[in-house]
């Protein structure tokens, strides 16, 4: 069962970690970084500095998708049923993903209405 409490947490979590932060830098340091930031936004760029970024005409684009390769699995659940899933790679620079899809009817009747409302379940 996910934790309820578990938004709440995390924000108190981060919120001690910008606390602890902005501690290690003083206000004129902020405020110096963001007119940098500001200023370096509104530049303009040269022709020169835009030259070094390629175009590839979308014609030249590769049009044929390529295929994920997958497999189907099978474990058994807490009610010694088959739960099926799907088992693929993609290249996400070091970032999981998961997907899952169920029957609502392995859930009590509040959980399902939940999860219809659109409430968050995490």
């Amino acid at each position: 069962m996910p934790d309820e409490k578990f938004h709440e947490k995390r924000e108190k979590i981060e919120n001690q970690i910008i606390q602890k932060k902005l501690s290690l830098i003083s206000k004129e340091q902020i405020l110096s970084d963001v007119e940098k930031m500001n200023k370096l936004q509104s530049k303009k760029e040269t022709e020169d500095e835009s030259s070094c970024i390629s175009f590839i005409p979308p014609e030249k684009l590769n049009r044929k998708l390529k295929k994920v390769p997958y497999t189907i699995k099978s474990v058994k659940d807490s009610n010694d049923s088959n739960m099926t899933y799907v088992n693929f790679l993609q290249n996400t620079n070091g970032i999981s993903y998961v997907y899952v899809g169920f029957p609502l009817d392995y859930l009590d009747l509040s959980e399902a209405y939940k999860l219809m409302k659109g409430d968050s379940y995490t």
